[in-house]
């Protein structure tokens, strides 16, 4: 796990935070980042817009393609959202967020999943996933397709619940909290996490066969 974050207060917030899941290194200058994603390729690099532009993103990923980046935003908005994801990173969130939320992010996109923060998240589907693409109708009956414990998981993991999130919450292991969404994904035709958000909180959903970063074949 890489930090890229020039400001040091905010870089020793996330530090202390990600520290309780991952093994955290820093960079504090453009350069010692390049050099430190070429050196660790670390598995996620954590990145403040403050310390390089969304136009790196391509540069970055070539250093280390394996690494999964998380592009924090001083004034997130659905333009640069939408290009961040397109240049190869998985996640699109604030910089001022709680630190927690990023340490909840960080561990979704560690599996591959595609996470975006919910102030833009419909603005950004909507330019991933354009209104001619076809999606089957949605609505409240759709749910009641779910068991009990079902709708309880769907609606934590819409929240933005990781599936350790959920197992706590709930008293559940972790595995049965996957048990659970699996069959959820496949009644409700959906893809993964950031549809089910979508359907979840009243927004426009995607089709299962559209790409869904929020979970395609991870659950």
């Amino acid at each position: 796990m890489l930090i890229g974050c020039g400001d040091s207060s905010r870089r020793r917030q996330w530090r202390d935070e990600l520290r309780r899941n991952f093994t955290v290194r820093e960079a504090r200058e453009p350069a010692a980042l390049q050099q430190s994603l070429t050196r660790l390729r670390p598995g996620v690099l954590v990145l403040d817009s403050g310390l390089c532009h969304a136009r790196a993103i391509p540069t970055l990923h070539r250093l280390s393609p394996q690494t999964k980046i998380v592009f924090l935003a001083t004034k997130p908005d659905e333009r640069e959202g939408f290009a961040v994801l397109r240049s190869g990173a998985l996640a699109y969130g604030d910089v001022a967020a709680d630190p927690a939320l990023l340490r909840k992010a960080v561990a979704i996109v560690e599996t591959g999943e595609m996470w975006i923060c919910r102030e833009v998240l419909s603005r950004v589907l909507a330019r991933l996933w354009p209104a001619s693409r076809p999606r089957p109708p949605f609505g409240p009956v759709s749910l009641q397709a779910l068991t009990s414990r079902q709708r309880q998981v769907a609606t934590l993991v819409a929240h933005g619940a990781s599936n350790q999130d959920v197992a706590n919450q709930l008293g559940i292991t972790e595995a049965t909290v996957k048990a659970h969404l699996m069959p959820t994904f496949r009644k409700l035709g959906l893809s993964g996490r950031l549809s089910l958000a979508v359907l979840i909180l009243g927004r426009r959903p995607l089709s299962k066969s559209t790409h869904d970063g929020g979970s395609t074949a991870r659950t």
